[in-house]
């Protein structure tokens, strides 16, 4: 039929299309709709992965586990969030588990615990905020 459909996809899954309560394809008036209608999706599932059943590169870290190999490194969330460059609150959802933990900050928390990274981590932070 006449209009437009929007398609989606985050990485490693099979792209879908947006569709009505009925299964049908909803149609859009114009392409600029039907896009933006594709990236709210998009953005969607990327913050709703787990919740969404969205298959993942990267397992989700445990929220628990995340929390222990936090207080393992002697740091508080507030510091953690600091150095990984988010608003504390980011960090308290990732533990009450209402986001999952990005990959990036999984990795971040495992080259912390390497014995000298995280003074060095504190020492480049220190240095951006006085430069």
């Amino acid at each position: 039929g006449p209009g437009f459909v929007a398609q989606w996809a985050t990485p490693g899954l099979v792209p879908a299309i947006i569709k009505t309560a009925d299964g049908a394809p909803k149609p859009f008036a114009d392409e600029q709709s039907a896009e933006f209608a594709a990236l709210q999706q998009v953005a969607y599932a990327l913050n709703n992965r787990r919740r969404l059943g969205v298959a993942h590169v990267n397992t989700p870290m445990n929220p628990n586990d995340f929390a222990a190999d936090l207080a393992g490194l002697n740091i508080t969330l507030a510091e953690f969030a600091s150095l990984y460059g988010v608003k504390p609150e980011r960090v308290v959802g990732w533990i009450n588990g209402e986001r999952d933990v990005p990959h990036a900050a999984r990795v971040m928390l495992g080259l912390l615990a390497m014995p000298g990274n995280l003074d060095k981590a504190r020492e480049i932070s220190m240095d951006a905020r006085v430069n």
